[in-house]
């Protein structure tokens, strides 16, 4: 009886370990390489990708109209040499907005200038009522209901900041 229960032992161990080897180990090397894959997709917290969608969200515009100039790494702490290099950068962020009441006075200027804080900003549900079969141009119309200026491109820049 013992040879054939360690027989019967044996083949048990030969099943349990071809299980591990056709189900665990794909399932936890697949976990694995998805997870190491998702990480790499994300993207890092000054990626020029993470900054647009922040300003667009700020500005409530399309990440596609913000361009974001390359951030500069000269001073990374573990860079050479090593150690503090007494230096810094801030963002800057420039808007462009079009404004409607700029093109209605003076239709040979462009209605386009710098973002002021304060502007209101472009009011669509308002916008949305112009229809032009009263002779009014868009941009009269615009200006007279107090639609706002419409933010058309964002920069972000770097500016250098010692500490």
């Amino acid at each position: 009886m013992s040879e054939r229960f360690e027989s019967i032992l044996g083949r048990l161990a030969i099943v349990c370990v071809v299980i591990i080897l056709v189900l665990v180990i794909p399932t936890a090397i697949s976990d694995w390489w998805n997870t190491h894959k998702a990480k790499e997709a994300q993207p890092k917290s000054d990626s020029a990708e993470l900054i647009a969608q922040t300003v667009a969200q700020i500005y409530h515009v399309e990440p596609s109209i913000v361009h974001v100039d390359y951030k500069p790494h000269d001073c990374e702490f573990d860079a050479a040499p090593l150690g503090k290099k007494y230096c810094h950068y801030e963002q800057h962020v420039a808007a462009t907005v079009e404004d409607f009441c700029l093109a209605a006075k003076d239709p040979t200027r462009t209605p386009n200038r710098p973002y002021i804080s304060g502007d209101k900003l472009f009011d669509s549900s308002i916008a949305s009522y112009y229809r032009g079969d009263n002779g009014q141009s868009r941009e009269d119309w615009y200006c007279e209901h107090n639609v706002g200026v419409k933010i058309v491109s964002v920069q972000v820049g770097w500016d250098k900041v010692r500490d």
